[in-house]
């Protein structure tokens, strides 16, 4: 049994870093006489940086559908999906086509789990100044739009 134990761990471990790498993990519960209890096979989500959230976030702006999919949970607490929807037809509207985005300041929580953008953004009709603010609920998920505010120029 001790030498089983250094086995198992080894094996396991040689399986989870080689998993970190595809795009589905397939896990095997097996017993201690090595039957095999159940298998699945889970998809894995591809995890992106902030900057290509944020990236992904203006580059969409008017598919609110595409958009909804990257906002927190947290966020639809505070506004909901309606409202938001409305929002974003208006400014759409009010400022016309991106042109171009650019970061003027960036600031991490303590924690790493939270980013505020700050940026200078330039659409057809609007130059705006706004502020994205970005979490994650674990360190394992990708990070998701938490607040989102508009101050035109």
């Amino acid at each position: 049994m001790k030498i089983q134990l250094p086995i198992l761990f080894f094996l396991l471990t040689t399986l989870s870093i080689h998993s970190q790498n595809k795009k589905n993990v397939n896990e095997v519960v097996v017993d201690k006489n090595g039957k095999v209890l159940s298998k699945s096979t889970n998809k894995k989500e591809k995890i992106y940086t902030p900057d290509e959230i944020l990236n992904s976030f203006y580059s969409n702006q008017n598919n609110i559908n595409f958009l909804s999919k990257m906002i927190s949970f947290r966020f639809y607490q505070k506004t909901p999906f309606v409202k938001f929807k409305d929002i974003m037809e208006t400014k759409n509207n009010f400022c016309g086509k991106l042109i171009k985005k650019e970061i003027i300041e960036k600031e991490y929580s303590n924690n790493n789990l939270a980013i505020r953008y700050k940026l200078y953004v330039e659409y057809e009709k609007r130059k705006t100044t706004e502020q994205v603010v970005l979490i994650k609920e674990s360190e394992s998920s990708n990070f998701e739009v938490f607040d989102y505010n508009i101050k035109t120029n």
